[in-house]
């Protein structure tokens, strides 16, 4: 069950990267 917390918790961790991201990227080349 841990395993899985761990897993969830890397995957809305890289998506909320992401979203970081292609911000930052927007607010660069506006």
């Amino acid at each position: 069950m841990a395993g899985v917390l761990v897993v969830y918790h890397v995957l809305w961790y890289f998506s909320i990267n992401d979203k970081l991201k292609s911000t930052f990227c927007g607010l660069e080349h506006s």
